[in-house]
């Protein structure tokens, strides 16, 4: 993996929501998977994959996704992003692809090279360095006639919008002609300006007043005749033409994992390559191998996961119980626990009184600030501050099974202590900094 190249993942609730109004349960949830257990599963199974491969992996989401996928599922990502909380309500939520724009644009602009995957892309390998080299990189190329759905997904979408929109993107003229796009599944690269670029004309596009009547014509009856019949016909042209426009306007070469895109191509050398996509055509019912066998793998190396799975998610409609608990030890055992961990705090404050690990005030209010925005909302506030990390003396008792009791301002201050959660960003220079981990939200502009 290139060094300063980071992975990230991004996912934006308000689509989940659209698809629980339309009373999906089953049968085609987010993105075709079989039933909403899947399409976390499917989270659970690319996050753990991703950090087993590069390390860290970087959150783009909203408040509820963080609480979903940080708090109840526990993956294990370094930094959270609250940015999609900030697009505004013009835009449609069944333009799912737009979030995965904004958690472009929000590292384009932080001068980050970084990698996105989906939540259906799982990596057994690293990437390759021609990928994560690349100026722009991309799964592979889509065009007509090798890939059958290009006119349906494209061109009909693009004419419609050239029929209803006053401000195009200006790459399509006359780049979209090529008939060509790219996949991404896995999408980045190291020329930021670039993704800025393709990150302000989407922006443009998507979130123009004067184009606001023809998406409310698009999403409420549908333009009949030209193969448009709702928004969500619309997120392949917006993220995946747009983005190929935009590099050829401006000149980038690209590169694609795969150097050929039919789909025996992308099955059989992915395997040597160490990468799995679960395209929508791999989607199929529950009771299909493929399926049987992605479920029984996620069950089996991530049962506590699998086990909050089972249990449900308001926002998916599937709350079928309280969420399990871990199991408590014995009465015994958290007296035990309880003195163990007064003993390591007073040890802490005692070596850092001598200038032990000691973390500068600045460093101290870094730690502090991802505390008072924890995005588990573990912290017990008092005197108008955060206090500690969960209830004292029963997170004490627990052990470490989540959050560790301890007053924050003083943990804070000894840089060999770290979040329960993994929250604090640990320096990767061996200097002592320590960085913020949660981000404000708010939509780039």
């Amino acid at each position: 993996m290139r060094p300063g190249m980071k992975i990230i993942q991004s996912l934006w609730t308000r689509p989940l929501t659209l698809d629980v109004q339309r009373g999906k349960t089953s049968g085609g949830v987010s993105g075709g998977w079989p039933s909403w257990d899947h399409y976390w599963a499917s989270w659970v199974l690319s996050a753990w994959q991703a950090h087993l491969t590069h390390g860290t992996v970087d959150l783009v989401t909203d408040r509820v996704g963080a609480q979903i996928l940080v708090e109840e599922l526990q993956l294990p990502f370094r930094h959270v992003s609250l940015a999609l909380d900030g697009i505004p309500n013009i835009v449609h939520p069944a333009l799912w692809a737009y979030g995965k724009v904004v958690a472009y644009e929000e590292h384009a602009q932080r001068v980050e090279p970084f990698m996105h995957i989906d939540s259906d892309v799982y990596l057994w390998k690293p990437l390759p360095e021609r990928v994560t080299s690349a100026a722009i990189a991309a799964q592979h190329y889509e065009w007509a006639p090798q890939y059958p759905p290009f006119h349906d997904i494209y061109t009909r979408p693009r004419q419609t919008m050239r029929a209803l929109m006053k401000h195009l993107p200006g790459a399509w003229t006359p780049h979209a002609e090529d008939d060509h796009a790219i996949n991404m599944g896995i999408f980045g690269g190291n020329d930021l300006d670039t993704i800025a670029e393709y990150c302000r004309q989407v922006r443009s596009f998507v979130e123009h007043p004067d184009n606001a009547p023809g998406w409310k014509l698009i999403a409420e009856s549908g333009v009949p005749g030209v193969g448009v019949r709702n928004v969500g016909w619309s997120n392949m042209l917006v993220e995946q033409q747009t983005a190929y426009c935009v590099a050829r306007q401006r000149g980038v070469t690209m590169a694609m994992l795969f150097e050929k895109g039919d789909m025996d191509q992308i099955d059989s050398v992915g395997n040597d390559l160490g990468y799995t996509h679960v395209m929508g055509y791999k989607k199929k019912p529950a009771d299909d191998e493929f399926i049987q066998r992605f479920e029984r793998r996620v069950r089996d190396t991530y049962p506590d996961a699998w086990s909050r799975i089972q249990a449900g998610f308001p926002l998916t409609g599937t709350r079928r119980s309280a969420a399990p608990a871990r199991p408590q030890p014995s009465i015994a055992r958290q007296g035990l626990n309880v003195l163990r961990h007064a003993g390591h705090a007073a040890t802490s404050v005692a070596k850092t009184t001598l200038g032990i690990d000691r973390a500068t005030d600045e460093q101290v209010e870094a730690r502090l600030n991802v505390c008072r925005q924890c995005p588990g909302n573990h912290a017990v506030w008092q005197d108008g501050d955060v206090h500690t990390c969960g209830p004292m003396l029963a997170s004490m008792r627990e052990a470490g099974e989540g959050t560790c009791g301890c007053i924050l301002r003083k943990k804070a201050r000894d840089l060999a202590e770290d979040c329960p959660f993994d929250w604090w960003q640990r320096p990767s220079d061996g200097s002592t900094g320590v960085g913020t981990t949660i981000s404000k939200p708010g939509h780039l502009g």
